[in-house]
């Protein structure tokens, strides 16, 4: 399986104040567990978690705090392989490893596993890559959570409880049950890719496939929206992409540094108030 990995952590002022900030360089020298770094992410309470090779840490804008996995305990990290932190609109905060799925307990900060049971492979592990709370209108949503190899799981937000009927319907429609990165625009479409290539959109409600083609020798590795157009970025290896609600189709950016970059992370830029 082939893996992009972030050399350092270079920024972490997602918890300070950016104006007057001087960028800084966090390493395994001020306590980060490792310096391959799968992803990051900010939970409600400020905390930012980095997803690393050895481990999981929670920085508090100080210190860190790391998690990591232990033969003598069942509470702990399943594995040090950690690829993806998510929280959901209940406050859960979900933890994707290289051993499956978990949810984390603050007050314990401990974890608990979720049983991704799967009878057609019985006694597997999961590889969870991407984690998201997908809507599926009247006011209901999801868990999905993406795997390598078993695409993806579908769970109560409430009850945790798999969905099995809704996941079957939806990998049928896969373009390979090795899934990248899930992502729900505000239209309510969700699109997945593939690990190496290949993209599926469809509407969460009933998960029926849309006509939106794209290349499928091209990785995708990230997703953002224009909130005013409504546009959707697509970040490849070979480029940024433009999905135009207006045309229906997926072009190459208008613009030529866009188009000739690596793009692995989209963030857009809203207005300081």
């Amino acid at each position: 399986m082939k893996r992009t990995f972030l050399p350092i952590l270079a920024l972490l002022l997602a918890v300070l104040p950016l104006r007057g900030q001087m960028a800084r360089l966090y390493t395994s020298e001020y306590g980060l567990p490792n310096t391959l770094v799968n992803d990051i992410y900010q939970d409600s309470r400020g905390f930012v978690w980095i997803c690393t090779e050895n481990g999981l840490a929670r920085f508090d804008g100080m210190d860190f705090t790391t998690f990591r996995f232990s033969r003598d305990r069942a509470d702990v990290l399943a594995s040090n392989l950690v690829l993806t932190v998510f929280e959901d609109s209940r406050g859960v905060l979900w933890v994707g490893t290289s051993m499956g799925l978990q949810t984390f307990d603050p007050d314990n900060n401990s974890f608990h596993h979720i049983d991704l049971h799967d009878p057609e492979s019985p006694g597997s592990t999961q590889y969870v890559s991407s984690i998201v709370e997908v809507k599926t209108g009247d006011g209901q949503s999801e868990l999905w959570a993406a795997t390598s190899q078993h695409g993806v799981y579908i769970l109560d937000i409430d009850t945790h409880a798999l969905k099995d009927e809704r996941r079957d319907h939806l990998n049928r429609n896969l373009p390979s049950p090795f899934v990248g990165r899930i992502f729900q625009d505000s239209a309510g479409r969700v699109w997945l890719t593939g690990e190496t290539g290949g993209l599926s959109v469809g509407a969460s409600a009933t998960m029926q496939r849309m006509g939106i083609s794209f290349d499928e020798s091209i990785r995708i590795r990230c997703f953002s929206e224009n909130p005013a157009s409504g546009d959707i970025l697509l970040g490849t290896m070979e480029g940024l992409y433009v999905f135009r609600v207006s045309e229906g189709v997926i072009r190459p950016s208008a613009d030529p540094a866009a188009r000739s970059c690596e793009a692995v992370s989209l963030l857009h830029r809203k207005p300081l108030r």
